[in-house]
């Protein structure tokens, strides 16, 4: 995906590259994974920390592009994937150095709640009819 559909948006729709740029992401990937599995504990460390910070981010977006007529502009999804992952990971490094998250709260949940109230400020009522 980082060689094939992002990078050769980057770089003006150059396709020649494409191997280049998959084993960098390959690289990036790999070097990723190192730091993770080195500093967590567990994998269900990693999981419940990828969870809480994803699940808020995209939940609402994706939920909302597939069910009901209101949907977010492309911006507006930009702005709340951005918004409740950034909350949520700022409600999870709460925690460091305490002994428990702002008010008791998982970050899964403040997230959501920007995600839903992204979603209730921008959110516009579509006219085209639902796939089938």
């Amino acid at each position: 995906t980082f060689g094939n559909d992002i990078m050769p948006r980057l770089s003006s729709g150059n396709t020649r590259r494409v191997v280049f740029y998959t084993r960098g992401g390959l690289f990036i990937s790999t070097a990723l994974a190192v730091v993770l599995a080195l500093w967590f504990r567990s994998v269900v460390d990693i999981w419940h920390i990828f969870g809480s910070i994803g699940v808020p981010a995209l939940l609402v977006p994706v939920f909302t592009s597939f069910v009901g007529r209101r949907r977010l502009p492309p911006g507006a999804a930009n702005l709340s994937i951005l918004l409740s992952g950034g909350v949520a990971s700022l409600w999870y490094l709460s925690k460091v150095g305490h002994s428990s998250y702002w008010l008791g709260l998982e970050p899964i949940f403040p997230g959501l709640a920007v995600s839903l109230v992204v979603f209730a400020l921008t959110a516009r009522e579509t006219t085209q009819p639902l796939p089938d």
